[in-house]
């Protein structure tokens, strides 16, 4: 490969990384907000749960900080990828956990769409 076709390699593999960064940023940012929120609520009572029964639920904190890191997690993860550290090749690609991923669209749905329907509730109630 001469120095053109590398030059031009790495500019269109920098390009994808930035669309992919900035795919992220918008879509895992809408992804984190609803998540962080309802783990802090689980967690919050959870907490409650426990000063009550006096005992204690370790995974309470797991969940809070796989929350808490989800969105740094997703820039990490595509870096890694960028740099070559994670590579599916010559492999099969990961199973996908759907119900998951379904779960947590229709949640991130309904988390948003209260938020908006909050946001434009005096709105509304104000206009006959």
């Amino acid at each position: 490969m001469n120095q053109i076709e590398e030059g031009f390699l790495t500019v269109v593999h920098a390009g994808v990384l930035v669309v992919c960064l900035a795919f992220w940023a918008v879509v895992g940012f809408v992804f984190w907000v609803p998540l962080l929120t309802r783990t802090t609520a689980v967690y919050c009572a959870g907490m409650v749960a426990a000063v009550i029964s006096q005992t204690d639920f370790p995974q309470l904190k797991a969940l809070l900080d796989n929350a808490i890191e989800f969105y740094a997690k997703g820039f990490r993860q595509i870096a890694e990828h960028y740099r070559g550290r994670r590579s599916f090749a010559g492999t099969s690609l990961p199973s996908v956990n759907w119900s998951r991923v379904w779960a947590e669209t229709v949640w991130t749905g309904i988390f948003w769409g209260v938020m908006v329907g909050l946001a434009y509730l005096p709105t509304i109630i104000s206009h006959p």
